[in-house]
């Protein structure tokens, strides 16, 4: 618009100033003329080409959203969650702060059952920040058959596209991630709620699969507020049932009997009450070079135990029978483990 009133405006001044000289002025004014039909046609034509430019990058960007999304998306998952499952749902939680780097984590995706239901999850879940963790394994996990960097014999292809994103998203790094998922997988929470993101993630697990093995990644780090605080989740009803934290995993041990394999001479083994108890109990173990009968009567019963010097060498398992009380049992994360319901 600004170059056709500048042409327009030139005309006017040329009108003015020929006018003594009629021949001379139509001859300006009619090379003016096709300088403004030039210059507006030319307009035309780019803002035409811009036009088709956006349209061209819109599409663009549609299509890599789309094929982003169904990157992502649970669609292209295949799960069996219906109530005919007869396997308790394995549901994963990510939540925020510090994380396990995932090749740490192999050994317990390719452990035994537990008590039926398998280590994959089946369903997964990104509370806020979480999101962030989840992405860094689903590159480490997810590859394709032709990223050789990934493809060994050691690393398990195992989906772990979220099913559920929920959380105030007070803490991720940057919210354009969440553009990359479907809509109808993200439940945005307000930032004044009496429950944490990682509480909103557990019972909404807990209200779709009432007997699923809850598996928590993350909420390590630097506060130790927020360390505490999943810890405390141990010892009430919206409880993980393992926390896979930096070198350890911590395990629900309430009324379970654990079979651990896989342990070196020195690898700690520890017994933590939950929070509402701090004593009582009955713990039942085999294996240990401290077993369960000199284990401290009040507070943390065990600390830093080993595999006793015969089981190590006899590559026996160690054994451990919750019979009562509200404990959690901390692990190497590279241990193998077995959980039975009492």
């Amino acid at each position: 618009m600004m170059g056709h009133g500048y042409f327009l405006s030139m005309v006017i001044c040329v009108e003015v100033s020929y006018s003594d000289t009629p021949r001379l002025g139509m001859l300006i004014l009619s090379q003016i003329g096709d300088m403004i039909f030039i210059a507006m046609a030319d307009s035309k034509t780019k803002s035409q080409e811009q036009k088709e430019s956006q349209g061209a990058f819109s599409r663009r960007a549609t299509r890599r959203q789309s094929q982003t999304k169904g990157a992502f998306s649970p669609s292209t998952k295949s799960r069996e969650l219906s109530q005919a499952k007869k396997t308790p749902v394995h549901a994963l939680i990510f939540t925020g702060g510090e994380f396990p780097p995932p090749e740490r984590t192999v050994r317990f995706w390719e452990s035994p059952l537990v008590f039926g239901a398998a280590r994959r999850p089946d369903f997964v879940v990104a509370a806020d920040s979480g999101i962030e963790a989840l992405r860094v394994y689903c590159d480490y996990f997810d590859y394709t058959d032709l990223d050789f960097r990934h493809a060994d014999s050691v690393r398990p292809k195992i989906d772990f596209s979220p099913d559920l994103i929920l959380g105030d998203f007070d803490s991720i790094s940057d919210y354009n991630i969440l553009s990359q998922y479907p809509d109808e997988i993200i439940a945005k929470s307000s930032a004044y709620k009496d429950l944490t993101d990682t509480e909103l993630a557990i019972n909404a697990v807990r209200s779709r699969f009432k007997d699923a093995f809850v598996t928590l990644i993350g909420g390590e780090g630097g506060r130790a507020d927020h360390f505490l605080g999943i810890f405390d989740l141990f010892g009430g009803k919206a409880s993980p049932d393992a926390w896979l934290c930096g070198e350890q995993i911590l395990l629900n041990a309430r009324r379970r009997k654990f079979f651990i394999e896989n342990l070196d001479a020195q690898s700690p083994i520890s017994v933590a009450r939950a929070s509402r108890e701090f004593r009582g109990g009955k713990i039942m173990t085999r294996g240990l070079e401290w077993e369960s009968g000199v284990f401290r009567k009040r507070g943390m019963p065990s600390i830093s135990n080993t595999i006793s010097s015969e089981y190590f060498k006899e590559k026996r398992p160690v054994e451990f029978h919750f019979r009562r009380g509200a404990f959690v049992l901390i692990l190497p994360i590279s241990a193998k483990i077995s959980i039975e319901e009492m």
